[in-house]
């Protein structure tokens, strides 16, 4: 296979080329491809295809589309396309993808170019720019995959100037100024292509055509960016002009060249990262092409520039930092904004995440392109010492080392701030900001020359700076595993890390990234030689013990302290909100969640909220929640405990426990509307229910709150609240077995079942008692099923309560209809239908004429079943219950298909696949879409069936069911079909289903 991303789209299997028209498939293919061999989200692929705004449909149009793109790549090729659990990746080979290709021969191209073999350096160029045919998916631009693209650019960019430096150094001259004129006019401001024109035209013999390269130059960065050129051209256009001067030409003085560019001179990295940071392209492996080193002053014949005169300029910034690893993507942001224009930079984040270390080290990889020196101050905005440094000190200090004697630096602070913006303006100078406490403590401190670059961290998220300041906000977020163990390796060394990978794997997760929890960890280890990994990763992951094994007894540098500075600062709103959040059992939660633990307003938790974004202490989400790192989360925990009292306490996991109880019920009724409300004592309610506009909208509010839901059925029941425990598992129940999420429905129930006796409640008992049975039908535990449904008929009948039979009765026989013991389960469908009838309950009867139709149709009695089945459907839409209908349309399906009347099996199948994904029913969707690939089969549709098993594949590998499920067996089979039908068995009796 081949493919080509380096132009147009293209691809070849087999040698023959393969045409993707469809917009919507390219895209795919492209995104994949930009990440070949790794995961991509769901998430990211629906934002490439679909935008920010994915239709509900997006999940089961991708479904189809990988179907088709499987299709496309022919039968040796569908296999090159996986699916995760995250998403789906593609796997290529050596010689397949031509951007790997490229990036491959653009590394070598940078090791050629350090290395000084200019030979070698054109070899490859050539070979790395003779597979660029255009911009990357020129035919095909898509808004989302620009950053890939971008990047590709880039790397682009810096292979062609590596050729045009290796012509130059090689003195190969033929063409070079016509191309390098091509590359000016199409990089306008890539002022290393200037230089190099400049250079060309010098040694050509073209002083004058070089010197008006200099000036169109300058015209251009004073015009668009408000700069002038860099020290680099300057230097040029001084030769050039000194040889001029002496009388030389180009003949007489053939070494006469601009000089390289400095290593330390930036290098373009690629902008922005992509949206997700799990679908960073594979291109962003490839580093900047080194440069080689050069002088930083002209040669011995010119004369010395007015700064080799001056006092040596201010060289304040600290060292770079030693252990600094990971930050690409974050350094790759910083880079692009220097090309952008931009002139000053705010690396914010929460304590302890490494602002300051990325910001030094990534000024000392540009200190050569201010050549007037460094001003750097740490404004202890959050740290111990004082309090944050005032500005006036700060601008007199700054005036000092720029020359200013202590006499002549004015005394009222709009004149020291004003002498400040003179001392700078004509200059290219770097000025690092550290520890800022907010933008008023910055805004005097910003240099006043165009030519001066600001780099500010804060924890602060610098609104006023950005908004009015014109300030690049670069967020800093936690480091990833890899680079955490990286850090490791850096600091306890490689051997160490190796021998004991997955301890130190274990630390980095419990550190949740952040790097000052990190360096703790490194520096206990290293000066308590006797401190075992294992026993550290023992009390790291115990979350009560995890923040004191990350303080240093004798330092200041913990992270308990790291992390009050920023409390400090808050208001008591602020800080009541803050410590009820470290009662709530995970970090990330709704805002409306946050005002009811609070007892706020929602106006008011808003502003809280805000506050708590502006100092890091939390951040807002995609999805509208708030997010606290986890060991902010834990040190908000202690906040709480510290700081409430036990009567606070308890009245916010009482409206905690409230909240999340109403909301849960709501949403239950709202997803399954015929399911029996349970009565309780009416009480004093303490805090709002959320409210859904459909089910669809309760569905997702379910599937975003699963694991806080789930946390809190075990909190309340540790709390010794039997009501919440038992409330939350009934109204989940429903939701967990439409997931296929069994296991965890067994571990609810249980608790609830506990609950229940507690209550001293028959009814709530017998309902347990039934949903674990469920639950253990669903994961073929049948004997298991069928004792616990043998207690709960019991407290039923103790009860009389002819519905509640009626359900257990229902349940038997699903439990027997997948033993495959037909008249059994007949029988008790109909003794369901009896007592449904006996208790007025017209949803239980539905659903017994379904349980019916069903165990005819896998008898094999296909008409008993239509008929049976039908009046499931009439009754299921009279009361308003899709999902039931849908369940008779299915039954109605398969037994048209059975009697060969396939375009109305066809039909029946669609509108309950059409009413299973409404509800959000995802398994019982996959059965019908497996039953819908059976019929086209038999009706010879071949590329219909496959689309159907592929989409309900999707979904199984989503839901994750257990490897013994009917529906998984049925689809590695070619027979579609959940339930082996008895074709000979005898007919059953027809029941009396009139009246």
């Amino acid at each position: 296979m081949r493919f080509d991303l380096l132009g147009p789209l293209r691809i070849q299997v087999d040698g023959e080329p393969v045409s993707v028209q469809s917009p919507k498939l390219r895209a795919l293919l492209a995104v994949l491809l930009f990440n070949p061999g790794r995961p991509v989200a769901l998430g990211t692929i629906q934002r490439v295809l679909w935008g920010e705004a994915p239709p509900p449909s997006a999940t089961a149009s991708l479904h189809n589309h990988v179907t088709r793109l499987r299709r496309l790549l022919g039968a040796a090729g569908s296999a090159r396309v996986s699916t995760v659990r995250a998403g789906y990746q593609i796997r290529v080979y050596d010689g397949e993808l031509d951007t790997v290709a490229f990036t491959e021969q653009a590394r070598g191209v940078g090791k050629a170019r350090a290395d000084g073999d200019w030979a070698l350096v054109l070899r490859l160029a050539s070979d790395a720019l003779a597979l660029w045919r255009a911009v990357p998916l020129s035919d095909a631009p898509i808004e989302a995959l620009q950053p890939y693209v971008r990047q590709l650019v880039e790397v682009h960019v810096e292979v062609l100037e590596a050729r045009f430096e290796a012509a130059l150094a090689r003195e190969e001259g033929d063409g070079l100024v016509s191309a390098l004129r091509q590359a000016v006019d199409q990089y306008p401001l890539r002022e290393a292509f200037h230089v190099q024109l400049m250079e060309a035209l010098f040694r050509a013999g073209g002083r004058a055509e070089a010197l008006e390269v200099f000036q169109a130059l300058r015209r251009t960065l004073v015009d668009r960016l408000g700069i002038e050129p860099s020290a680099r051209a300057q230097r040029t256009q001084q030769r050039i002009l000194a040889a001029e001067g002496r009388g030389g030409s180009a003949r007489a003085e053939p070494t006469l060249r601009a000089e390289p560019t400095s290593r330390s001179e930036p290098t373009l990295i690629p902008p922005t990262s992509p949206t997700s940071r799990e679908a960073a392209p594979d291109i962003a492996d490839a580093m900047p092409i080194p440069r080689t080193p050069g002088p930083d002053s002209g040669d011995g014949s010119l004369p010395p520039t007015e700064s080799q005169l001056s006092e040596p300029p201010p060289r304040q910034l600290p060292a770079a930092p030693r252990f600094f690893v990971g930050r690409d993507a974050e350094t790759a942001e910083l880079f692009g904004a220097r090309t952008s224009g931009d002139t000053v930079l705010a690396v914010v984040g929460p304590g302890g995440i490494g602002k300051t270390a990325l910001a030094l080290a990534w000024s000392h990889r540009i200190v050569e392109d201010f050549p007037d020196g460094q001003l750097y101050v740490d404004l202890h905005g959050f740290s111990a010492g004082g309090g944050p440094v005032a500005p006036a000190d700060v601008l007199a200090g700054f005036l000092h080392a720029l020359g200013v004697s202590s006499g002549r630096i004015p005394a009222d602070f709009a004149s020291r701030a004003a002498l400040y913006r003179t001392h700078t303006a004509e200059k290219r100078m770097l000025v690092v900001l550290d520890n800022a406490a907010g933008s008023a403590q910055v805004k005097d401190l910003l240099p006043g020359g165009a030519s001066c670059l600001t780099v500010v961290t804060s924890r602060s998220r610098l609104a006023d700076l950005v908004a009015t300041g014109g300030a690049r906000p670069v967020r800093l977020g936690p480091l990833g595993d890899d680079e955490a163990v990286g850090l490791f390796r850096r600091r306890l060394g490689a051997d160490r890390v190796a021998d004991e990978y997955q301890q130190f794997k274990a630390v980095a997760e419990a550190c949740a990234g952040l790097p000052l929890a990190l360096a703790i960890v490194a520096a206990r280890l290293s000066l308590e030689p006797d401190l075992a990994t294992a026993g550290l990763v023992a009390r790291l992951s115990d979350a009560r013990t995890r923040l004191a094994a990350l303080d240093l007894a004798e330092s200041a540098t913990g992270l308990r302290e790291a992390f009050s500075w920023s409390q400090r600062l808050l208001g008591p709103t602020t800080a009541r909100l803050f410590a009820a959040l470290g009662l709530h059992p995970a970090p990330s939660i709704s805002p409306q969640a946050a005002a009811c633990l609070a007892d706020l307003s929602p106006e008011a938790a808003g502003r809280a909220v805000h506050e708590l974004v502006s100092a890091h202490l939390a951040t807002p989400t995609p999805e509208g929640r708030i997010q606290l790192h986890d060991l902010i989360h834990l040190y908000a925990a202690e906040s709480a405990d510290s700081e409430l009292s036990p009567t606070e306490r308890n009245d916010i996991r009482r409206r905690m426990f409230d909240h999340y109880t109403g909301s849960a019920a709501a949403a239950d009724r709202m997803i399954n509307p015929t399911r029996p409300v349970v009565a309780f004592p009416r009480r004093e309610r303490y805090a709002p229910a959320m409210g859904f506009s459909d089910a669809m909208d309760a569905a997702a509010w379910l599937a975003r709150e699963r694991e806080v839901l789930l946390a809190i059925s075990s909190l309340s029941a540790e709390a010794d609240c039997p009501e919440t425990t038992w409330r939350l598992s009934w109204s989940l129940t429903v939701f967990l077995d439409r997931r296929a999420d069994w296991q965890a429905q067994i571990g609810l129930q249980g608790r609830a079942l506990h609950a229940a006796w507690k209550l001293g409640r028959a009814d709530l008992q017998a309902r347990t008692y039934g949903d674990i049975a469920t639950a253990c039908w669903r994961l073929g535990r049948f004997e298991a099923a069928l004792g616990h449904l043998a207690r709960a008929h019991d407290l039923w009948l103790g009860l009389d309560d002819r519905a509640g039979l009626a359900w257990v009765e229902r349940i038997r026989s699903l439990v027997h209809e997948s033993r495959a013991a037909y008249p059994e389960a007949l029988e008790h469908s109909l003794a369901a239908l009896g007592h449904a009838r006996a208790a007025e309950d017209v949803a239980g009867e539905a659903m017994a004429l379904a349980a019916a139709a069903w165990c005819h149709a896998c008898c094999a009695d296909y008409e008993s079943a239509l008929d049976l089945a039908a009046g499931a459907v009439a009754v299921h839409r009279r009361i308003g219950h899709g999902v039931g209908a849908a369940h008779a349309l299915d039954t109605m399906g398969l037994a048209s298909h059975r009697l060969g009347r396939h375009d109305d099996a066809l039909t029946y199948y669609r509108q309950a696949a059409s009413e299973f994904e409404s509800a959000g029913e995802h398994y019982y969707l996959a059965n019908t879409l497996v039953r819908t690939a059976e019929v086209h089969v038999v009706t010879g549709e071949a590329d219909q069936a496959s689309d159907c098993r592929a989409a309900a594949r999707a979904i199984v590998d989503t839901l994750g069911v257990p490897d013994n499920d009917p529906l998984l067996r049925a689809l590695r089979t070619p027979d579609p079909l959940r339930l082996e039908l008895i074709q000979d068995a005898p007919a059953l009796d027809q029941p009396d289903v009139a009246g």
